[in-house]
């Protein structure tokens, strides 16, 4: 194995790390109704500076990112690991 190939593993798997620890965290979000994608506006979130009365407005648009956003992760995941396997 080479050494740019070693460095590519391991490029690979700090990705690998890092979407799983994303995933872990939004994971413990899974099933509550309350949670959602969030906008942030200089390190404040917007439904702070709109009223949650606004940002409901947008909740089922919110909702149906979220669930994309994670498959998305998972299929990422998957990819990385394959690509190790194949290395």
């Amino acid at each position: 194995m080479t050494e740019e190939q070693i460095k590519n593993i391991l490029s690979i798997c700090n990705k690998l790390d890092d979407l799983k620890q994303v995933k872990k965290e939004i994971s413990i979000t899974e099933g509550f109704d309350t949670v959602t994608l969030r906008y942030y506006y200089d390190n404040t979130y917007v439904s702070s500076i709109c009223a949650g009365k606004c940002m409901r407005s947008i909740s089922d648009i919110l909702k149906k990112h979220d669930l994309q956003i994670r498959q998305e992760i998972d299929n990422e995941i998957e990819r990385l690991q394959n690509e190790i396997k194949e290395l």
